[in-house]
């Protein structure tokens, strides 16, 4: 090791340059693994987490899992399921927390069988659980709060407990406060016990519940999936209704709440990223095969004096080792500072509360893994040419056929695999660079520039009714229209692009193909929604203020849904009606626009997939309805404003705030924050991919050019001679810069077939471009090969400018 710190020393600039290549070969993987790791890998904080199975229902009639559950299929879980020690349900819900202690805020919370304390073996710092068990309903309510929560709302107060705080417009009395950190089951702030015949309790049949369970001491998930297979098999025959397709899928707990492409496609980025690791690998093992070349003789008198080659690849490793370490402390350093940027980028929008990007103990041992394993990779071919070459071919002096010939061969391949991985990681980072692109200069079909998007969630104790909701709404958006600088103004269940829930749905005269069922999204929309949002009604009407509960249910179509299930059939006067929902038969009376021209994916935002139906494809169709007749209590508020949202967020929260104190209103944003939230996986990949394709061809080109002026060196009497004999520069740059393309284009053809092979994995991350794009398939290589030929200017030129009676005395 002491011999192997001074040859590092010896050469400060090249072994920094090494060391520079191996933190981008640790630091980028690194900084990918951390992202997964934070987000699927890492255990949950409660003990024995990996039992700790999340329940879904696979719905027959659907054919799709759904997290879901009925209150049916939870009773015969918690009675049926004997693999498992207990049965939690529980169901979101939106809490507003008011009162004179600060202003009113928003926070997520939950309704939780009384249960979940003892499955997940946790308990309060402060108080206990509920009490009063779950068949008492008349009792005050009891709630359950965040460390966080008690720590800046009510200033950590330690005499909270029992006492009343206002959420949701109610009293309600703090039976406990949770550890730090403790915000289970997504992200709650606030937990509530779900009461059996009390205001908690849910439709019998209707899917509402999300369900998990803690395995049994001795159960595997195989043995729970069989047991759950039977009881689903049980209830699908006590339902006269059902298909047989019914059933329940036990899935480990972050898995069931992850987006499974997500999952996918991170998981190729990381293993797209490991060709950064073999770029630097191949860098380190051509500077071992220089330096190797360069101490032949000194290595060839060893093996003649009796070393044996163990010995002097354990030399190898150990100068490798020290050079890849001082690489691996800097990958280390860089990874913790790229994870902590990544962290504040993705926590925002996935709020999962096991969501954490960072560096910790598993990511630091996946760097001092990485580093040891370019170590021992960097120093293997080395250690492999020094042991076949005879000792007497290293020792004689100016021998071309030794150790020197065999590492020239080497180097021209090590480079060309740094080019054809590099072209890869080039063309990955042009596909999802291109893809951002057209994501970006989408047409949604509607101005984005002064939109703002605010939601809004009215108590069911203070708006019980649909009469209170549509009061409400109607008196604020009068109000809000007399603020300076607001337009328009409009509510709505869903915005274009955030995600739509789908129905099923028929259709009066028009029978679907074949007998199969039809699906639309469903929105609900205010008079003005179509002229906030720019979308131009082709026929009828849309909405007008007599659309209330005291006239006929009306209907207005997208152009998309008449394309996908009216065909040539008019349809206006058509009655449509929603089977398996509690939506009334609707007369459509309008068509208008699609809300966006090009097909965007849809989904909703944060980490969770969709909890209920799937979000609507733009190709189905949307289906509009007045608000008037099918009010809601949650809604979002959109509004044209020449103010931005940061500015006009007060004005907004003030007009609320003065027609009832204890609402909140939450996320006001621009609409084009609220698409950045939505695709923030396209522009973080985007961003990470185009790291790693700098990096490559960084590294990449480094190679090229030390191959290159290692082979001019090499040749310096060689080339001494030729311009003695008469031979011109032209033909030397051209001789130098020949060797230097046929290695570049070697790399690069290899580095285009191989892009050929990988780019279809990367589809689930573009939008409006093909895997095999011909622009980015040109321009990739290309942009390459004009950074090679830079390269190779270098060494060539000065090749060019060898003096020959100099280099031949140099050789003497």
């Amino acid at each position: 090791m002491r011999d192997a710190i001074r040859s590092v020393a010896r050469r400060p600039g090249e072994s920094f340059l090494v060391a520079l290549a191996v933190a981008l070969g640790v630091g980028l993987p690194a900084v990918m693994f951390s992202l997964v790791y934070g987000l699927f890998l890492r255990p949950l904080p409660f003990d024995d987490s990996g039992t700790l199975l999340q329940i879904s229902g696979k719905s027959g009639e659907m054919g799709r899992t759904r997290l879901a559950l009925s209150r049916r299929e939870f009773e015969l879980l918690s009675h049926g399921a004997s693999s498992f020690e207990d049965v939690v349900a529980w169901s979101g819900t939106s809490v507003v927390a008011s009162g004179s202690e600060a202003v009113a805020s928003h926070h997520n919370g939950a309704v939780i069988t009384e249960n979940f304390l003892a499955t997940l073996g946790v308990q309060p710092i402060l108080g206990g659980g509920f009490y009063g068990g779950e068949s008492s309903v008349a009792e005050q309510p009891q709630a359950l709060i965040s460390h966080r929560v008690w720590r800046d709302r009510y200033a950590g107060d330690p005499r909270i407990l029992g006492r009343e705080i206002r959420l949701n417009g109610q009293p309600t009395s703090v039976v406990g406060v949770m550890p730090e950190g403790f915000l289970f089951p997504v992200h709650q702030d606030f937990w509530f016990p779900m009461r059996r015949g009390g205001s908690a309790n849910l439709d019998w049949d209707r899917p509402s519940l999300q369900v998990f369970g803690r395995l049994a001491d001795g159960v595997g998930l195989e043995v729970a999936q069989l047991e759950l297979g039977g009881l689903a098999a049980g209830l699908a025959r006590t339902l006269p209704e059902s298909d047989g397709g019914f059933g329940f899928l036990a899935r480990p707990y972050v898995e069931a709440y992850s987006d499974p492409d997500m999952r996918s496609y991170l998981m190729r980025m990381l293993l797209a990223v490991c060709g950064v690791f073999l770029i630097a690998c191949a860098n380190v093992t051509n500077l071992m095969v220089n330096r190797t070349a360069d101490r032949r003789r000194a290595i060839g008198i060893r093996r003649a004096l009796g070393a044996r080659p163990l010995a002097i690849a354990r030399q190898l490793f150990s100068e490798v080792l020290v050079l890849c370490g001082l690489g691996g402390l800097l990958g280390i350093a860089a990874a913790a500072a790229v994870s902590s940027r990544v962290h504040g980028i993705i926590k925002p929008v996935l709020k999962s509360f096991w969501v954490d990007v960072r560096l910790d103990g598993s990511v630091v041992l996946f760097c001092v893994s990485l580093t040891v394993l370019c170590a021992l990779l960097s120093s293997l071919l080395p250690a492999i040419l020094t042991a076949r070459v005879h000792p007497i071919q290293n020792i004689r002096n100016g021998d071309r056929g030794g150790l020197e010939s065999a590492a020239h061969r080497w180097r021209a391949w090590l480079v060309s695999l740094q080019v054809a991985l590099s072209c890869v990681l080039l063309i990955g980072t042009g596909l999802l660079v291109k893809s951002l692109l057209q994501l970006e200069s989408t047409d949604l079909g509607f101005s984005t520039d002064d939109l703002i998007t605010a939601r809004i969630s009215l108590p069911a104790s203070d708006y019980p009714d649909a009469d209170s909701w549509r009061g409400f709404y109607s008196r604020l958006q009068q109000r809000l229209e007399t603020v300076p600088g607001i337009q328009d103004v409009t509510f709505t269940s869903s915005i274009p692009v955030g995600g739509t829930p789908q129905v099923e749905i028929e259709i009066e005269g028009v029978p679907s193909a074949n007998g199969a069922g039809r699906h639309s999204a469903t929105v609900v929309a205010s008079p003005g929604f179509f002229e906030t949002f720019g979308v131009e009604v082709l026929s009828g009407r849309g909405f007008q203020p007599t659309d209330d509960g005291t006239t006929g249910p009306v209907a207005v179509v997208s152009q998309s849904f008449v394309e996908a299930h009216l065909g040539g059939v008019e349809p206006l006067g058509r009655t449509l009606g929603f089977p398996g929902s509690d939506l009334p038969n609707v007369t459509i009376v309008g068509t208008v626009t699609d809300t966006f021209k090009n097909t965007l994916p849809r989904r909703p935002r944060g980490f969770l997939p969709a909890l209920e139906a799937p979000a609507g494809d733009a190709d189905d169709g949307i289906v509009y309805l007045p608000l008037a007749q099918r009010p809601r209590r949650w809604l979002t508020l959109a509004l044209r404003s020449e103010r931005p949202a940061g500015l006009l967020a007060a004005d907004i929260k003030r007009q609320v705030a003065e027609l009832d104190s204890d609402l909140v209103t939450f996320s006001i944003e621009s609409y084009g924050d609220t698409l950045a939230s939505i695709y923030w996986d396209y522009r973080l990949s985007s961003r990470l991919f185009v790291g790693f394709g700098i990096a490559g061809l960084c590294l990449a080109m480094i190679g090229l050019y030390s191959t290159l002026s290692l082979a001019v060196e090499g040749r310096t009497r060689e080339i001494g001679i030729r311009i003695a004999l008469g031979s011109r520069a032209v033909e030397v740059l051209r001789m130098v810069l020949g060797q230097g393309l046929r290695t570049l284009l070697a790399g690069v053809a290899a580095g285009v077939g191989v892009g050929f092979l990988l780019a279809r994995s990367l589809n689930a991350l573009l939008f409006a471009v093909e895997p095999w794009d011909l622009s980015v398939f040109l321009v990739a290589p290309v942009a390459l090969l004009a950074t090679g030929v830079l390269a190779c200017l270098v060494p060539a030129i000065r090749a060019m400018r060898v003096e020959p009676l100099a280099a031949l005395r140099e050789e003497s």
